[in-house]
């Protein structure tokens, strides 16, 4: 697990054929490097799925939305499904729909 100072953290976990990537806190001009750092390490496994947990992430501006959509189109190059799950935080959910992010949410998510 990765802990910054501002108390951003992630955690990976690896099982059959899936990545996911958990992140905790706030993202954004602060944080958002090490989430691109953890995304790199996770797509550079080749899973079949990079799921990435927002369950405890309470904010995500454009700078982490940037790095997002980064993500994304690498996964989508690599034929890697990459999905959101656990979104709760109103903020988090509103920003995907306004910056047409709600195809990364899950289904029962967005």
């Amino acid at each position: 697990m990765a802990v910054m100072d501002n108390g951003f953290r992630t955690a990976v976990r690896c099982c059959d054929g899936q990545v996911t990537l958990a992140a905790m806190g706030e993202i954004d001009l602060a944080t958002a490097p090490e989430l691109e750092v953890r995304l790199k390490e996770c797509l550079a496994r080749r899973p079949d799925r990079l799921v990435l947990d927002f369950a405890r992430v309470t904010f995500c501006d454009c700078t982490g939305v940037d790095v997002l959509e980064r993500a994304r189109r690498k996964a989508r190059e690599a034929g890697i499904d990459l999905k959101i799950t656990g979104v709760k935080a109103p903020i988090v959910v509103r920003v995907f729909e306004v910056l047409g992010l709600s195809d990364l949410l899950e289904p029962d998510q967005g």
